[in-house]
């Protein structure tokens, strides 16, 4: 549960990013959008421990295995950072590509999506876990909440986002692995993360 201390809209994050609004919060981060002051008001996402949550080394670990992650691959389709570092209270917080767009759930609808619309946003997405498995990333939370949708130059694009839970082979934060039960949503799961097999 976030509390007042934890709310950033209105404050200076490292005396560049100008926090604008919270866009939602989970039980260990709040997400933000802010405008890069350095770059001519870009408009930017920070994420952010929560203050309780940084408490917890796991969390923390697995926080800076995330921009660990997506520092390895440059895909078209996967969310990219652009910043990364500790508040004053040493307080972690990435700084990330803001997609102008919607998530994939807000647009599935009872009956499914058109079947030619599907086959484009499954290719872009095998496309961007293809690039990170290269890289020794699974994202172990694929669902359609983690897919953005943008339109650019009237071509719609998927991108994959939140690589919170992600699992890093040869991790410089950790180099051996993290392992938990079970990671990731029940619903979309496969069955090899069902039953913990690694």
């Amino acid at each position: 549960m976030s509390s007042d201390k934890d709310n950033l809209v209105g404050q200076m994050v490292e005396g560049r990013y100008h926090v604008e609004s919270r866009l939602g919060a989970g039980g260990m981060g709040a997400i933000y959008i802010a405008r890069d002051v350095k770059v001519l008001g870009k408009i930017v996402v920070i994420k952010v421990l929560l203050q309780e949550a940084f408490q917890n080394e796991y969390v923390v670990k697995k926080f800076r295995q995330e921009a660990e992650a997506l520092s390895r691959v440059d895909h078209p389709n996967i969310v990219q950072i652009l910043d990364y570092g500790e508040m004053e209270n040493k307080q972690p917080f990435l700084v990330l590509q803001f997609i102008d767009g919607v998530s994939l759930r807000t647009i599935i609808k009872r009956g499914g999506i058109d079947l030619i619309r599907t086959s484009h946003l499954v290719r872009q997405v095998a496309y961007a876990l293809t690039a990170a498995h290269e890289k020794g990333i699974l994202h172990r939370d694929l669902k359609p909440e983690n897919i953005m949708l943008q339109t650019r130059d009237g071509e719609e694009r998927a991108v994959v986002i939140d690589f919170g839970i992600a699992q890093l082979q040869n991790s410089v934060i950790a180099p051996k692995t993290i392992v938990t039960a079970t990671a990731g949503t029940i619903s979309y799961m496969s069955p090899e993360q069902l039953c913990a097999v690694h």
